[in-house]
């Protein structure tokens, strides 16, 4: 499953799918540290997209239960790959 793992401004964990309409999105950001994929912005928070051609398309939660772990997820993922929130 393509997971996007992000957080909020005050650094709450989210994950979403990566997919949109049967598209696999790549996801980066850019120099203000905005989500963008497909030609969208997406908000961290909702997984909404902000602009662009999936405007107003959401991202699905990923299924997982409690919280995320990162020493889990990368010793089982490890060619994860990691954006930095802060930098």
């Amino acid at each position: 499953m393509p997971v996007l793992v992000t957080a909020t401004p005050d650094g709450r964990p989210r994950a979403y799918v990566r997919r949109v309409d049967g598209e696999t999105l790549t996801v980066e950001t850019d120099e203000a540290g905005e989500l963008v994929a497909g030609g969208s912005r997406w908000s961290r928070i909702g997984g909404w997209a902000l602009d662009g051609p999936h405007e107003g398309a959401r991202l699905p939660v990923a299924p997982g239960r409690g919280p995320l772990y990162w020493a889990a997820w990368l010793a089982f993922n490890p060619d994860s790959t990691v954006y930095g929130l802060d930098s």
